[in-house]
């Protein structure tokens, strides 16, 4: 027959065979329970021996004579007494620290009496208040509005049907420069790639990759400094996807440092740039990894416009080639050429002030990653023997270029505007194309983080601006057709970032001295 007993540790019961083992393991909190063992029938009942402070011993008289075999037998079972003796004690300890009365309540409401407790007792110090924790606000656009999403989704599907309709989609061609730059499909179909991704669409969707086929098939063609950061633009977008291969990844490479070459000794580059060989590009590349870059190029038919797509292919780049320099070398050119009243037009100081609207934008874009490049503790250590000197005057330079750009915010067709034949056709900024400000406005606005402009809602106007002006199938045009503008007004609604770091280490140092 068998016999229940409780577990010392869970009180649950357990079924003791007889005779019973020497082990027996509880079959719910696996408690493992050692038989008792039966003393000797000579052994002297006795009680554990009392637990008393260690004292130094009393010399005692010397026993009575008995034989040694005697002496071991009695020290024998003076042991075992002793021994037997211990184990209830040390049963009653381990069921007291692991049964758990029955009466105990759950840990949470034994914590919570544990508290109570504390309040009531008088001259207690306890532990202050814990302090709330404040997460850190994540770089990203706002929540998107229904309206803006669906208008974003419909130019996504125009660009869709352009791209895979395979027909021609730039406004222009390269004839019409008599052979000064080759590319310009390619990287309007690069551009558009770019777009459908902003604009949430997967690297698998069939058009972005006929984008990217297009791409590696005509990229030994391009020259063209627009249309090569564009190509960029759309790589280092699909590289953070996980979406290219090893031959890509050369490519990125190789299109980094054709830029490089390209950029002319004023710090700006012109509109063509030069293929390279394996062995131009190694040479590029080690005066970069040496810290001896220096651009020698003359300085002819520069324009600022060009460089700012230079700089955010090369930002996007920079874990592929060594870009401080250039960066900087472009910089110091903007620290030199800003105007009074806080802008930068598209060329030269002496040149009449046209484009000022968007190449403005372009020299923020500039102070930006200048800024990082020599304050940011990645960077440092990192100087050259042939960086420029700093610009002490940055900070100022930066708040009276968002001066101006604020005052552009809100603007209609009906306003005053410069003279001269190139401005859009919506809001008639001082740019080539409307939606190509509202670009770079976007463009500069996310880089800086920043929600207003002197108080005024860029994103807000921008985007109202967008969407009154859809056409019915989805996309928008002004100067630079149907799909270079419609990808101009999606990169604006979606707040596209293409220097996210950038944003990150504005933000983490406090950004830039800007009153909005």
């Amino acid at each position: 027959m068998s016999q229940a007993k409780e577990c010392p540790r869970c009180r649950s019961p357990l079924e003791i065979p007889n005779p019973a083992p020497d082990r027996i393991t509880c079959g719910k909190c696996g408690a493992v329970i050692k038989r008792k063992a039966e003393p000797a029938p000579s052994a002297v009942k006795a009680g554990p021996a009392p637990i008393a402070a260690p004292t130094r011993p009393t010399p005692q008289a010397p026993p009575a004579a008995t034989s040694q075999g005697g002496l071991l037998i009695a020290g024998g079972i003076i042991a075992a007494v002793l021994v037997l003796g211990c184990v209830p004690v040390i049963g009653i300890g381990m069921a007291w620290m692991y049964g758990g009365r029955t009466s105990d309540p759950a840990p949470e409401k034994r914590a919570g009496q544990v508290k109570n407790d504390l309040e009531k007792l008088p001259n207690v110090d306890r532990p202050e208040k814990e302090k709330p924790v404040v997460p850190v606000k994540p770089i990203g656009p706002p929540p998107m509005p229904p309206r803006v999403r669906a208008a974003i989704d419909r130019g996504a599907e125009h660009l869709k049907r352009r791209i895979l309709a395979g027909a021609k989609l730039s406004n222009l061609s390269d004839a019409q420069f008599r052979g000064a730059f080759t590319g310009v499909e390619t990287g309007t179909i690069a551009l558009a790639g770019l777009s459908l991704l902003e604009a949430g669409v997967s690297p698998k969707d069939e058009a972005v990759v006929r984008a990217q086929m297009v791409v590696r098939q005509n990229i030994a063609r391009v020259n063209h400094i627009y249309s090569l950061g564009a190509v960029l633009f759309f790589l280092n977008r699909l590289g953070e996807a996980n979406a290219l291969d090893d031959g890509d990844r050369r490519l990125q490479r190789n299109l980094a440092l054709q830029i490089i070459a390209g950029q002319r000794s004023n710090g700006l580059w012109t509109y063509n740039n030069p293929h390279l060989t394996e062995d131009q590009e190694n040479r590029l590349l080690q005066e970069l990894e040496a810290k001896t870059y220096r651009p020698t190029k003359p300085p002819i038919s520069t324009s600022n416009s060009m460089t700012q797509f230079a700089l955010l292919a090369l930002w996007g780049s920079r874990n592929k080639v060594p870009v401080r320099q250039p960066i900087l070398h472009a910089a110091a050119r903007f620290h030199s050429t800003q105007w009074a009243h806080g802008t930068w037009s598209y060329a030269r100081p002496d040149m009449p002030r046209n484009f000022q609207d968007s190449n403005t934008c372009a020299g923020l874009l500039a102070l930006a990653m200048e800024k990082v490049l020599r304050e940011d503790k990645e960077f440092q250590g990192q100087a050259g023997i042939t960086d420029p000197p700093a610009n002490r005057d940055a900070d100022d330079q930066c708040a009276r270029a968002f001066s101006h750009l604020s005052s552009v915010i809100g603007r209609t067709k009906n306003d005053p505007i410069a003279k001269h034949n190139y401005h859009g056709k919506i809001i008639k900024a001082d740019s080539y194309g409307d939606y190509y400000f509202l670009w770079c406005l976007e463009r500069v606005s996310v880089i800086y983080d920043l929600k207003t402009i002197r108080g005024k809602d860029w994103y807000g106007w921008g985007s109202d601006v967008i969407l009154q002006h859809q056409l019915p199938d989805g996309h928008w045009q002004d100067l630079h057709g149907d799909v270079g503008d419609t990808c101009f007004a999606i990169l604006f609604l979606t707040r596209a970032n293409l220097a996210r770091d950038l944003t990150e280490r504005i933000r983490t140092r406090g950004g830039m001295k800007i009153v909005e």
